[in-house]
């Protein structure tokens, strides 16, 4: 039986500046990296899913498809969710309404991600529950059965990777983009959760930090590569208080169109909002698509159909603002769509959380583009939500 890997937690008082992230990231390549067979976890005992919000309610889907039936669903806030219709076969319970016995026998999948996990797993032992794992080492174990996979790790640092991560972090705008990248990368790598006290991960942030806030005005043409279920459009409407020149939502997932349609249909006509039915990449071809898999559709060798791919460069759209979420393919987005980002010059916002090689190879080819400042966040716990956003310096006058 192959010893699991302890995920540990570093707690820094200080912001790393440049000379400094370079000293944490040598500490990071001389540690003891876990090997895959060390994180992934196969489910050999009943599951217990801790965590009935969004990411909860995703790792139940994601059992149902592999026909695993949790025991129990626990919550510390399990009375808020006594009337929401998804539990509504299935009863959240206190921890401690769990029975000794079942604490000790079965295996806590954590499906939160709002907090560190550390302390969560700690809580948890505390009352009695032995075998507390993050819900994304399950999917390690079953990537020929279903793609999700966002808790990937590195197994090891080639001298070429800490090349690429030094020079991510020389370019990095300030010291709080550095700290995030730096607990990024622990994450994936060794399987520490650094947390540095200056620098907080804020969720609800996301896409929205205060550099992009301030620079963002009432005449965007906003494109949306991934739109999903338009939650995020939303939240771009909001953010200019509905005035904009116009919006472009890519979402090829036939289920999330119809989400869309539901929640911003209402709006297309009056507020200029088109929405394309579209799949972006790198070439045009067609591919593999998995679908009806919620805000986790993507191209995978596991595909139920093939869709064609388009280059966001044949697309007349003059964006100022790009935002682009595609389950680890965002590189190929910016591969057919570079000479629209080299004569728009819009600002970025892509995430680089879905596997190693985005998590390097994305912010280098950004950090090509002439005149642009860089900064990273980390919008979540467990190395997932890494966003690099990339702002035109003519933006700041």
């Amino acid at each position: 039986m192959v010893k699991k890997f302890e995920i540990t937690s570093v707690k820094y008082d200080k912001l790393p500046d440049v000379e400094m992230s370079i000293e944490l990231l040598d500490i990071i390549h001389k540690k003891v990296k876990p090997s895959l067979l060390e994180v992934s976890c196969k489910v050999d005992k009943s599951i217990i899913i801790y965590g009935a919000g969004n990411l909860g309610k995703m790792a139940k889907e994601y059992l149902n498809k592999l026909n695993i039936k949790p025991l129990f669903v626990i919550d510390r806030n399990f009375e808020s969710y006594n009337n929401d219709s998804f539990w509504k076969n299935h009863e959240i319970l206190e921890p401690c309404e769990i029975p000794y016995a079942a604490r000790m026998l079965n295996k806590v999948l954590v499906c939160v991600v709002t907090s560190p996990f550390c302390e969560i797993k700690n809580w948890l032992n505390i009352l009695g529950f032995n075998d507390v794992v993050p819900f994304y080492d399950i999917t390690l174990s079953y990537q020929d059965n279903h793609p999700l996979n966002n808790g990937w790790i590195t197994e090891n640092l080639e001298d070429i990777d800490i090349a690429n991560i030094k020079c991510v972090l020389d370019k990095l705008e300030n010291d709080i983009s550095r700290a995030h990248y730096l607990q990024f990368i622990a994450w994936h790598a060794c399987r520490e959760e650094w947390i540095f006290e200056d620098a907080p991960i804020i969720h609800k942030e996301k896409y929205f930090i205060p550099e992009i806030i301030s620079v963002i005005h009432e005449n965007e043409t906003f494109v949306n590569v991934g739109a999903y279920d338009g939650e995020f459009t939303s939240k771009f409407m909001k953010n200019v208080n509905n005035k904009f020149n116009a919006i472009y939502a890519f979402e090829p997932d036939k289920e999330n169109i119809n989400k869309f349609l539901n929640n911003i249909g209402k709006y297309m006509d009056e507020f200029n909002i088109h929405l394309i039915p579209k799949a972006l990449g790198k070439i045009k071809e067609k591919k593999k698509f998995y679908s009806e898999i919620d805000c986790l559709s993507q191209f995978s060798k596991l595909g139920q159909e093939e869709i064609s791919v388009h280059k966001l460069n044949d697309f007349n759209v003059q964006p100022t603002i790009i935002k682009i979420h595609v389950e680890g393919l965002e590189s190929d987005i910016i591969d057919g769509g570079i000479e629209t980002i080299q004569q728009e010059r819009p600002i970025l916002m892509i995430t680089i959380y879905h596997n190693k090689k985005e998590a390097m190879e994305i912010p280098l080819k950004l950090m090509k583009l002439q005149d642009y400042i860089y900064y990273f966040r980390l919008h979540l716990w467990c190395g997932t939500c890494g966003i690099i956003y990339a702002i035109p310096k003519e933006r700041l006058k």
